[in-house]
């Protein structure tokens, strides 16, 4: 296994601030973080270093993700700070490129 780099490690906890904010500001309904887990159904431990940016999200974690806090897109799930800075870590442009 890879380890994690430092860019690797700031694209995680981007998303992890990102999961925290589109959890306490979903239409002006404050979702905690054990009914967010459940809701997604994933563990309440793995949902908390999710949000502290300790642990990497599965492509089948961040779509459960996505339902659970109703979010209409993974670019909208990401942010476009975790997008860039993915884009950076990968050596492309923020375009796509």
């Amino acid at each position: 296994m890879k380890k994690r780099t430092s860019e690797d490690k700031a694209v995680i906890a981007r998303f992890g601030r990102r999961l925290t904010a589109l959890r306490t500001a979903r239409d002006g309904v404050y979702m905690t973080q054990v009914s967010a887990a459940e809701r997604a159904g994933l563990g309440r431990d793995y949902w908390r270093r999710l949000e502290h940016g300790l642990s990497d999200p599965s492509l089948t974690s961040l779509l459960r993700i996505q339902h659970a806090l109703g979010v209409d897109s993974i670019e909208t799930l990401l942010g476009p700070t975790a997008s860039a800075g993915l884009a950076e870590a990968l050596g492309e442009d923020a375009g796509g490129g």
